[in-house]
């Protein structure tokens, strides 16, 4: 995942003949503190890539040899083509977030802390802060989704529920952020420890009701005789 994410940058600077013709989607799945999945989509335009394949184009890019030629053995490459766009999908599966995202690898960190995962981004790691780059891009997306809901985001972010999704062409340059809950249902286990304290306290005096000796019967007033 490392060298995926730092090879972006080179990437830039082989495609720039290609502007406004590529298409880059990051896509993060964070399964624990120790294991996450990760999907890299880098395509080309249809129409910019004629009559070439695209194995054909990126030798082209990267001077007649593969630009990913120096990816890790834990990704693996398949073939992505949608309607519009052709290219490569790169995946690695059940890699420790810490080791593969700390922040001396361009500026990329997920921590996992007091029951929250917090991701930082560097939109300047990924070229995103110069213009030229930036107009290399058709799009250029990156999501995150965390088994628990998004808490908090930089501005411009995309929330919907556990996923949040940032534009790579807004804000260039920018840090992205994002906070999430490590729980699926949003619920701390304190907060179960709690409720669960309630709810054996309401059915201990629920029990001591239940077993309290009923009063006995109050003893008829006494009248005075003749009166009534």
């Amino acid at each position: 995942m490392k060298k995926i994410f730092t090879a972006i940058p080179l990437l830039v600077a082989l495609l720039l003949t290609l502007t406004g013709c590529v298409k880059l989607n990051i896509d993060l799945v964070v399964h624990s503190a120790e294991s996450a999945d990760s999907s890299m989509v880098i395509a080309i335009s249809k129409e910019a890539l004629g009559n070439r394949s695209v194995e054909e184009m990126f030798a082209v890019v990267g001077n007649g040899s593969d630009p990913f030629a120096g990816m890790p053995e834990a990704a693996v490459r398949t073939d992505y083509e949608d309607a519009n766009y052709a290219g490569y999908r790169f995946t690695m599966t059940d890699q420790v977030p810490n080791a593969e995202f700390s922040r001396a690898t361009g500026g990329w960190a997920l921590d996992h802390l007091d029951g929250k995962y917090y991701f930082t981004a560097d939109g300047a790691a990924l070229g995103m802060q110069d213009q030229q780059a930036r107009s290399l891009y058709t799009e250029a997306l990156m999501s995150v989704t965390f088994p628990g809901p998004v808490l908090e985001t930089s501005p411009g972010a995309v929330v919907e529920g556990n996923k949040v999704t940032f534009n790579l062409l807004e804000n260039p340059g920018a840090r992205m952020t994002a906070v999430a809950d490590d729980n699926p249902t949003g619920i701390s286990w304190q907060m179960w420890v709690l409720a669960g304290a309630i709810i054996l306290a309401g059915g201990i005096f629920a029990l001591a009701l239940a077993l309290r000796p009923p009063k006995p019967a109050a003893a008829k007033e006494h009248q005075p005789a003749g009166v009534g």
